[in-house]
C-alpha cells in the first residue's frame, strides 16, 4: 500500500459480496443514510461490528467531509442512547484492511485506554506511547483530518464518549 487513498476494486474483497450476505446483523436507515451492520469474525473489543454506509455505493475507505460529519454525530448519538458505544476508523494505508468505506463499532463497559487521564492528550502527565491528538471540537477535528489527507498521512481515530482520538 502506498498513499492514504486507492479506487475501490470490485475483483477484490468487500462487503457487498454475496457470500457476506448471512453475517449481516442489521440494515436499514441511520441517520440519513442507509446503513449495513455485519458481525465481525476478529473482534478487538465486545460487540465488535463494521458498519458500512451506503453499502451498494461501493466506497472507497476514504473519509470525505460528509462522512466525517456523519461518523461525529452518529457517534454522540449513539452513545448517548448506549453507554459505553465508540466507533473507529483505520484510514488506507494505516491497517484498514478492506478498502470499502466502514467504520468499526463496539460497546465497552470500561473506558479504552486511550481515555484514561494519565495520558498527555488527556491533560495528565504521562506521554502515550505513540501520537495522538484529542479533539472535543468537531470543525478543529475535521480541519486536522483534511490536513492530514493534503499531507497524504495516513491515520486512525476512535470516537468515544464524546471525543475523537487521531492517531497520525
Amino acid at each position: 500500500i502506498s498513499g492514504i487513498r486507492a479506487p475501490f476494486d470490485e475483483s477484490r474483497f468487500h462487503f457487498d459480496k454475496p457470500f457476506l450476505r448471512q453475517e449481516i446483523i442489521w440494515e436499514g436507515p441511520l441517520r440519513g443514510r442507509q446503513a449495513t451492520l455485519l458481525y465481525n469474525k476478529f473482534p478487538f473489543a465486545d460487540y465488535h461490528g463494521l458498519l458500512v454506509p451506503d453499502i451498494g455505493a461501493r466506497r472507497p475507505q476514504f473519509l470525505e467531509a460528509a462522512d466525517f460529519a456523519y461518523l461525529w454525530e452518529l457517534a454522540l448519538e449513539l452513545n448517548e442512547r448506549m453507554p459505553g458505544f465508540g466507533l473507529g476508523y483505520n484510514s488506507y494505508g494505516a491497517h484498514a484492511s478492506v478498502n470499502h468505506l466502514h467504520f468499526q463499532t463496539f460497546l465497552r463497559e470500561t473506558p479504552l485506554p486511550i481515555e484514561d487521564a494519565r495520558w498527555d492528550h488527556n491533560g495528565g502527565g504521562e506521554r502515550y506511547p505513540c501520537r495522538c491528538l484529542r479533539f472535543d471540537d468537531r470543525a478543529a477535528a475535521g480541519e486536522f483530518i483534511a490536513d492530514l489527507h493534503r499531507q497524504e498521512i495516513s491515520y486512525n481515530l476512535i470516537l468515544a464518549s464524546g471525543r475523537l482520538y487521531c492517531l497520525p
